[in-house]
């Protein structure tokens, strides 16, 4: 990922001036990394490979053509080899695509991964966590494993649903009041 290194402000001498530079250092970091760029500040030289989440996603879906029709179009050498290509496959573009959207960001360019409802699912993500396997193996101790077949997709839209409603609940009804309590009830000495 790019950095953007800010050269080190001159050390004010007074109290106020000190207050006054940490308030302007603070105000910068929320400014667009666009407006932030001037002679004076420089990042490290190199090559940097611009990603785009849009040729990322067109990437993996056609990886996962690929691996959806690896029983027909490949040998049966071949598509062993394909299965243990899933679980790299998938982190390598995790990656990719959040560097891409980092990349984006530093651009001054606002992306999908900033919207509301991607920024709730993020607060959310711990009890989401926390939640998803129980529930995938509830189900299936309860009514037995999916049939490989078009309704599977059904019952895995209707689990994300519900393991995000509960991730929803925990999250509100849980977590949050216990982080505002124990924000509160922390000793000072603790809180810096």
């Amino acid at each position: 990922m790019t950095a953007i290194l800010l050269p080190a402000p001159a050390r004010p001498r007074s109290a106020d001036a000190r207050a006054a530079a940490r308030f302007a250092d603070r105000d910068a970091l929320h400014r667009s990394p666009r407006r932030l760029r001037s002679p004076h500040h420089r990042t490290r030289p190199g090559h940097r490979i611009a990603l785009r989440p849009a040729a990322l996603l067109a990437a993996f879906a056609a990886y996962t053509a690929v691996y959806c029709h690896r029983t027909v179009w490949f040998s049966p050498d071949t598509v062993g080899q394909l299965e243990w290509t899933v679980r790299p496959f998938v982190a390598v573009f995790s990656a990719l695509f959040i560097v891409a959207y980092a990349q984006r960001e530093l651009s001054g360019r606002r992306g999908a991964l900033c919207s509301r409802p991607m920024v709730l699912l993020g607060a959310w993500s711990y009890a989401f966590y926390l939640l998803h396997q129980t529930l995938n193996r509830y189900v299936q101790d309860t009514w037995g494993r999916m049939r490989p077949d078009n309704s599977a997709l059904f019952t895995l839209c209707g689990l994300a649903v519900a393991v995000i409603a509960l991730s929803w609940a925990l999250f509100t009804y849980v977590e949050e009041p216990a982080r505002k309590w124990w924000s509160r009830h922390t000793p000072r000495r603790l809180a810096r």
